[in-house]
Order: structure tokens, then sequence, then C-alpha cells
């Protein structure tokens, strides 16, 4: 691994897969001057977690995405915890099962930058999405929100009908995060970046989940101060 980074001190990209972590000869190394923006962590290997502290330490990595099988979703969130505090703008998730969405939330939480969240080909159920975004809302009305960069929320699962079934929990979310709910004043002033998008999406397609998108859309547009 030291001869990867001597031999290409420009690299900004790096997708750790499970042959390679499997490789125990690997040995932590000083990536200080590190060109790495965005790593990609494919394992379920926990015991490449002092290792895998070398590359969250990167000072220019930005992006960070954990992919796995959805078997391993207590795994990836044990290894987020331990790399936690996390200055990063763009946390993408995948295969995570709905009971461990709080965690991911609660770790998303504390990452201040955040400005993008991809949650992908999720097994999305209303309860564990509810979680998930109570851990990114204000823990009290009138509270500040945990990621006032967040501006960019991408959520898809393997059917449509599984996230249209969080119509209502998405819904809710978007029109809070807008500051259309409870009379609330609009907060995209006081530091709280507005919500370019919400995209959701399936890998079968149904009027249902167009429907969804076309109102998620139409919050985003037009907030309104009414409840």
């Amino acid at each position: 691994m030291r001869g990867l980074l001597a031999a290409a001190p420009m690299l900004e990209k790096l997708f750790v897969f499970q042959p390679l972590v499997a490789n125990r000869n690997m040995e932590p190394v000083d990536i200080v001057h590190s060109k790495l923006t965005k790593l990609t962590y494919a394992s379920s290997d926990s015991s490449a977690i002092d290792w895998l502290h070398c590359f969250v330490n990167a000072p220019h990595l930005s992006h960070l995405e954990l992919r796995g099988e959805e078997s391993a979703s207590d795994t990836r969130l044990a290894l987020l915890q331990k790399l936690l505090p996390l200055d990063i703008s763009h946390l993408h998730i995948g295969r995570v099962g709905p009971e461990y969405m709080e965690g991911y939330g609660l770790c998303a939480s504390k990452m201040a930058r955040l400005r993008t969240l991809v949650v992908s080909k999720c097994k999305l159920d209303p309860p564990g999405i509810a979680a998930l975004f109570s851990a990114i809302s204000p823990t009290t009305p009138g509270a500040a929100w945990p990621n006032p960069d967040l501006a960019r929320i991408d959520m898809s699962s393997s059917f449509a009908r599984d996230v249209v079934a969080c119509s209502q929990v998405i819904l809710d979310f978007v029109h809070a995060r807008t500051g259309s709910s409870g009379g609330k004043d609009n907060l995209y002033g006081g530091g709280l970046a507005a919500l370019e998008y919400f995209k959701v999406s399936a890998d079968d397609k149904g009027k249902s989940l167009d429907s969804l998108q076309e109102q998620v859309d139409a919050l985003i547009k037009h907030p309104s101060s009414e409840t």
C-alpha cells in the first residue's frame, strides 16, 4: 500500500473491496499529503478499521461510500461509528437494513459539513426511514439542524412499493426541512442551506413513485408557511 501511494501521489479515488482488505500484510500509512477525495469501502471486514483510519484522515477526503450486503449492515455501522468524527460532505450508504437506519442517521448527524446523503438499494420501511430522519433533525422544536449544509438527498430501493410506503414520512421530512410545516418561518435563512433536491427511485417503476416525486419536488420548489 505504501508503494501504491508513492506511485500515485495524485490518487483521488480509491475503491476498497474484500480481497484487498483481507491482505493482512497491509500496514497503516501516513497520507497527510494525499490528494484522496473519495473512498469507497465495500467490505465487511471489521479488522480493517485501523487501516481505514489512515484514509479518513486524508486532508482532502470529502466523499465516503459504504457498500456491501444487507446482512453486514451492523458491521459497516460499527466501522462508521469508529471512524467518527468525519469532516466529509458526501455520505453514501448502500444496502442497509431498516433496523440500522437510526444508527446510520446518528452518525450522519455528527457530520456538520454533510451536504449530500445517499441511501441506495436499501430495504425501506416507514419506521426505519422515520428513525433516520429523526436522527438528522432538531432534537427539540426550535433547535438547530445538525446538518445545516444538507441540500441533496437521494433515496432508492429495489421496489417502488417500499419507497411509496414511506411517502408520508418523506413528505413530512421535506416539509419540515424546507420550513413549510407547523407555521414556522422559512428556514433557508439563519445558515440553513436550501434543500436542492430529494430524489426517490426504485429498480422497478410505477405511477405512484412518480406521483411521490412530483409532490416532493413541489414542496421543495414552492415552500409555504401554511400548516
